[in-house]
Parts: structure tokens; C-alpha cells; sequence
């Protein structure tokens, strides 16, 4: 039976790069390794557009790579919030944890058990949201909703009776 080939494409943004040589040089190294079938970077918008098999090697052996090179890939990290459904216990957040971190993609991934929240750092480019939702929903839990939040400077306030109004005011949003 043939083997089943996975060649994942991505462009990423390669920072450190002082001239053109920088930029042979990752291709040459890159394109050495077992796996990576193309590694074409353009010095001049500092990218690199790679083709690899990832049952050969993974993103994070590339980036790790890179890294011994003397450069760094920029990944594309968002942050979101949500409230967590069905924890019990502490231990749940635990675990809600640790398996988020061990995913390829996310950076950080904090539960937080006495206000039923998560908070994930993950790069976009690398897991969706909808796979982190999925991941957590297969532990037994949900996430509801983002929990969006934005701060302000508010600046004019003279009293406690004017953080209480503008808190009164925001709160009806």
C-alpha cells in the first residue's frame, strides 16, 4: 500500500536577515533537509515560502532550525478569552491546560478554574480556533463566547463618583 504524502505549504516571515546571503543560507540548509521539499526565501520582503511533508518533519522542527541559524520566524499569535463549561474541579482546569499547551500552534494556554475562563495565545496560521474549541470539547468541556474586553485611558475624572457613572454607563453595553 503507498504511503499517504501530507505536504503542507506556508509562508512565513523570517526577521534577522541582514543581506541576500542570509537568505541563501536558510535555503540552502533548509533545503537539505529530509522532508522539506521546497524553501525559496526573498530577502527583500523577508519571506519564506516552504513546502514540506509533515510525517517527515514537523513546523516546529523547521522553525527550531531557523532559530540555530541565527534567525526567527514571526508567527501571527492572537489572544482570546472564554468562560469554560463543565469543570468540576480544579484538576479540570488542569488538564484543559496541559493539553492546550501540548498542541502544536499555541504559546500559551492558562484556565482559570474559580471564574470558569480560558485564555489562549496561538498562532492563526498554524491551528484554528475551531480546532482548540474542538480539542476542549473532546475533554468534556465547552467554551462559550469570547470574552472580548477593551481597555480605555479615560482621562477628566476628578472623583470615585466618576469612575462609578462611567462603570454604571459601560456596564449596560
Amino acid at each position: 500500500m503507498a504511503a499517504i504524502i501530507f505536504m503542507i505549504n506556508k509562508s512565513l516571515k523570517i526577521k534577522g536577515m541582514s543581506c541576500a546571503a542570509c537568505a541563501a543560507r536558510i535555503e540552502k540548509v533548509l533545503g537539505k533537509i529530509d522532508g522539506i521539499s521546497k524553501a525559496n526565501v526573498n530577502f527583500a520582503t523577508e519571506k519564506l515560502n516552504l513546502e514540506f511533508d509533515e510525517n517527515k518533519i514537523s513546523f516546529k522542527e523547521i522553525e527550531e532550525k531557523i532559530n540555530k541559524l541565527g534567525f526567527s520566524v514571526v508567527r501571527n499569535l492572537k489572544k482570546e478569552s472564554f468562560k469554560v463549561s463543565g469543570m468540576s474541579c480544579a484538576s479540570c482546569a488542569a488538564r484543559i491546560e496541559k493539553v492546550l499547551n501540548k498542541l502544536s500552534g499555541i504559546s500559551n494556554a492558562t484556565v482559570n478554574f474559580a471564574n470558569e475562563s480560558l485564555q489562549v495565545e496561538y498562532d492563526e496560521d498554524e491551528i484554528s480556533l475551531k480546532e482548540i474549541k474542538e480539542k476542549v470539547k473532546k475533554l468534556g468541556f465547552e467554551l462559550k463566547g469570547n470574552n472580548k474586553s477593551t481597555s480605555f485611558k479615560v482621562e477628566g475624572m476628578t472623583c470615585s463618583a466618576c469612575a462609578a457613572r462611567i462603570e454604571k454607563v459601560t456596564s449596560k453595553m
